[in-house]
């Protein structure tokens, strides 16, 4: 009854933010949702040894799109969010912004030729891998960091949607056997690009806001602005998505795609995390501007319950982890549902780093997280390829638990040790 009351009052009070929350989580739930639905088809049409190759080759995708984010996704949504009434700054922010991420797509497209070149895990299935960069393109062009800041997702979430079922027909129409595994990553940035670019004309005849050339001190001022959250959120990669590119060096194709039905299963759960933190972080950033009690209490009365679910949801993983590699793989599968396991409460760890992580960027306190963040990114280094070489792909998961559990211990000792002042525990 306590939770049902917490929720409904949570509701009532803050309206706006359930309806953010909703658009961005059909946004991010498309996202996830329809790969895990493509899983079962794709493990049967192309085998699990060219969905290896499909699973590897979008985790470097990842690292490609979290360089050409750069730190935007936070750092030009808090200028959204501050300055939203300004159309002449909002236009320069877009434009700015915009033109950055082109660019850095610019260095991506060259990084990902050399690798095809010169790299033989890449140069074998080249054609993929270079299809696959219209999946970074896609992403380049969908403004969420706006669209967040205004707190307007609704407008972006229908062609989002309608996009992606699109791709589910396209893979099911264009790939049918395993020499097709080529084409999967192209598709995914197609249903990406036709979401951009119908949120680039939202952009223009919704807000009129105008895209220019803004200069090469703009571009500049962006890159220096997101510069310590674009290593926050390097290091999140870092922590997040390296074990996959490790093992690759230790095991076979077929065992990395087993190992990624269990990751991507867990990230679904993580997104819908990420979710809520970037649906809350425009208001968490004008209640810092207003009264930290005011921002303590927000985080108190809506973390809660989302804390509660995590939990319940991590057991429930735990507690089914075979019928549920069987319902996405297709198959039973020990080691992956072992895998699944394993990683099953990172979720709640990572539930447990939001409240210091929001408080510290809401307070422009960058420097101080990014040091928490790339502290575990350096012991990832060191603890991942030694428990992946000792374990295989159980070390892979209990390293991610490890060092989630780090990074949320490290975020707490920052802000309660470094930044008292925005306590999220004291009496202010």
């Amino acid at each position: 009854m306590l939770l049902t009351q917490q929720i409904r009052n949570a509701v009532r009070r803050d309206r706006h933010l359930v309806k953010n929350f909703v658009a961005l989580g059909l946004v991010q739930a498309t996202n996830f949702i329809i790969p895990l639905v493509n899983f079962p088809y794709l493990m049967r049409a192309v085998g699990a040894e060219k969905f290896g190759v499909i699973a590897y080759g979008l985790t470097v995708l990842n690292y490609f799109i979290a360089f050409t984010d750069y730190g935007f996704n936070l750092s030009a949504t808090r200028q959204v969010a501050i300055h939203r009434d300004d159309r002449p700054l909002l236009s320069q922010l877009f434009s700015a912004v915009t033109v950055t991420k082109l660019l850095l797509f610019g260095v991506t497209i060259a990084t990902m030729a050399i690798l095809c070149l010169l790299v033989p895990r890449f140069n074998q299935d080249a054609l993929a891998y270079m299809l696959g960069l219209l999946f970074v393109l896609g992403n380049v062009l969908m403004p969420v960091w706006f669209f967040q800041g205004m707190e307007q997702m609704k407008y972006i979430t229908y062609v989002n949607l309608i996009a992606k079922v699109a791709l589910l027909g396209l893979i099911v129409l264009l790939v049918q056997r395993p020499a097709d595994y080529i084409y999967v990553l192209g598709l995914y940035g197609a249903a990406n690009i036709l979401s951009g670019l119908h949120s680039f004309y939202l952009i223009r005849s919704r807000y009129r806001l105008t895209v220019y050339w803004p200069g090469w001190q703009a571009i500049k001022t962006q890159l220096k602005e997101g510069w310590y959250v674009f290593l926050s959120n390097f290091s999140i990669m870092l922590t997040s998505n390296l074990n996959v590119l490790l093992l690759g060096f230790f095991v076979t194709n077929t065992t990395i795609g087993y190992y990624s039905i269990a990751e991507k299963i867990v990230f679904a759960m993580w997104s819908l995390l990420s979710l809520f933190s970037q649906v809350i972080y425009p208001h968490v950033c004008r209640l810092a501007q207003d009264s930290h009690a005011r921002l303590q209490q927000f985080l108190r009365t809506t973390f809660a319950p989302l804390l509660i679910g995590t939990v319940l949801v991590a057991i429930g993983v735990y507690a089914y982890a075979d019928e549920i590699i069987r319902l996405v793989a297709g198959t039973t599968q020990a080691e992956a549902a072992h895998v699944l396991r394993l990683m099953s409460f990172v979720p709640v760890l990572v539930c447990l780093n939001i409240p210091p992580y929001q408080t510290l960027l809401a307070y422009n306190q960058q420097k101080l997280y990014v040091v928490s963040f790339n502290i575990s990114a350096v012991a990832n280094l060191i603890i991942s390829p030694l428990l992946i070489f000792q374990f295989g792909v159980l070390g892979a998961a209990l390293s991610l638990m490890l060092i989630q559990l780090l990074i949320t211990l490290s975020l707490y000792y920052t802000l309660e040790a470094k930044r008292p002042a925005y306590s999220l525990f004291k009496r202010v």
